[in-house]
């Protein structure tokens, strides 16, 4: 449930960080970032249950690395979007995508990690 929730409030306020009201802005991107440290708890929690001790690190490791991968790729898409749309864009789209990933995994009957 944590995981989900982190989800859910990290992308629905990225997405509304685009607003003109610094101050609101402000606001979202706190939110937004409080669903990020719940989506990194569930994350760490998740994988010091999943994975067995002796081989922990590496298994981390090869997650975090399809992560960063993930980063990488999707910093070069969003640069071209920036750049042909504007800059609220790639908040809006990575936003709606991160506030669809509980519904995607309730749709896949896995169930989202409780912690």
């Amino acid at each position: 449930r944590l995981l989900a929730i982190g989800f859910l409030s990290s992308g629905i306020c990225h997405a509304l960080m685009c607003v003109h009201n610094v101050a609101l802005s402000f606001a979202f991107r706190a939110v937004h970032e409080l669903g990020d440290g719940f989506i990194f708890l569930a994350y760490f929690h998740g994988i010091a249950r999943t994975f067995h001790v002796d081989r922990i690190g590496g298994c981390s490791s090869f997650i975090s690395l399809w992560t960063a991968l993930g980063a990488f790729v999707s910093s070069i898409a969003f640069g071209v979007i920036d750049q042909r749309f504007g800059h609220q864009w790639p908040l809006i789209i990575s936003g709606v995508v991160m506030a669809c990933i509980p519904l995607l995994l309730r749709l896949a009957n896995r169930t989202v990690y409780e912690c």
